[in-house]
């Protein structure tokens, strides 16, 4: 299994980054559109650069945090406990158990058609069906981190989730901690703009 994300795979940050243009606009409307709809406390357009500075070391912190702990580390043990949860639910009698059946016959094939078939080499690894079982079950963990941001919000996390797993397997784990980055400094970008606007109309 070729899991060592601190190597480049297949694409370099460059293209990797122009391929993430998507998800980025995404932020960028989605943010820009919940900021319309809403009016800033007169105290964050006060403080806007240093909420933005503040944004920046969370988009880093985050970025690396977040990357190194789900795409990794939290991935890594999955693949161990998902196969381990299968034996004990049936799998020591039958060869699979019911953790095996749910996930290839539910949770998987959903999963594949929600992401467009972008992640189909990696759902269904040639190297077991845990890995592909193991990447639903971080980022469910990655997505219920982020439920604090509302329905929408949850939805979108665990989308970018998939997507950064499809990043970090294609170009490694640096790559990956890179787009999460330029993602999140784009959200706090706005929100500085935002405030800003807010302050000079006379919201302060």
């Amino acid at each position: 299994l070729d899991i060592f994300y601190w190597e480049d795979n297949k694409s370099s940050l460059l293209e990797i980054l122009k391929s993430s243009y998507p998800v980025f606009l995404f932020g960028l409307v989605y943010t820009s559109f919940n900021l319309l709809l809403t009016k800033n406390p007169p105290e964050q357009n006060r403080n806007a650069e240093q909420k933005f500075i503040a944004g920046i070391l969370i988009s880093f912190w985050a970025g690396i945090t977040e990357e190194i702990a789900f795409r990794w580390i939290l991935f890594l043990s999955a693949i161990a406990t998902i196969q381990i949860l299968d034996w004990v639910l049936g799998g020591f009698l039958f060869g699979n158990g019911l953790t095996y059946l749910i996930y290839t016959n539910v949770l998987i094939p959903v999963a594949d058609w929600a992401t467009f078939r972008q992640l189909t080499e990696y759902l269904y690894n040639s190297s077991g069906w845990a890995i592909g079982a193991a990447i639903l079950s971080t980022n469910g963990k990655f997505r219920d981190g982020h439920a604090y941001q509302g329905l929408i919000g949850w939805i979108n996390a665990w989308f970018f989730g998939m997507f950064m797993y499809k990043v970090v397997w294609e170009c490694g784990l640096l790559c990956g901690i890179i787009v999460h980055v330029v993602y999140d400094l784009i959200i706090f970008t706005l929100l500085f703009i935002d405030r800003k606007v807010e302050y000079f109309r006379g919201n302060r």
